[in-house]
């Protein structure tokens, strides 16, 4: 199917001219689709604008995961979700989620969650947003 069929757009406010006191608020269309593996290099730049190095955390956010690019291959085929949101063709960030039945990275946390809840339910393991 062609990938601009799949997209779901959402409209969210951008500040103009550094509103309030400038000229009001636009909207910006987003297009979010299920990664595919020409957007891997995308998500992976996003991932490592975001990675965690030491004495690096900042408001701005960051990712612990230290994930490769072969790590985002992998995820695009096991994952329940992978996302990536668009703006005007440029990546603007990404979702990466599992269900409990995929076979998604193993954790401390994935373990407790699957002894605790029944399933079906699914785990955010990343949420990334550019600047």
């Amino acid at each position: 199917m062609d990938r601009r069929h799949q997209c779901r757009y959402a409209a969210l406010p951008r500040l103009v001219n550094g509103f309030p006191g400038g000229h009001g608020v636009s909207m910006t269309r987003i297009c979010i689709t299920p990664a595919a593996v020409t957007d891997l290099p995308d998500i992976v730049a996003l991932a490592d604008a975001r990675r965690l190095a030491p004495d690096s955390a900042s408001s701005d956010g960051f990712l612990v995961s230290d994930f490769s690019h072969a790590d985002y291959v992998n995820f695009q085929q096991q994952a329940r979700h992978l996302l990536v949101a668009r703006i005007d063709s440029k990546p603007a960030g990404f979702l990466l989620a599992f269900g409990s039945e995929d076979s998604g990275p193993c954790s401390t946390a994935d373990r407790w969650l699957t002894e605790r809840f029944e399933s079906p339910f699914l785990t955010i393991k990343q949420v990334c947003v550019d600047q």
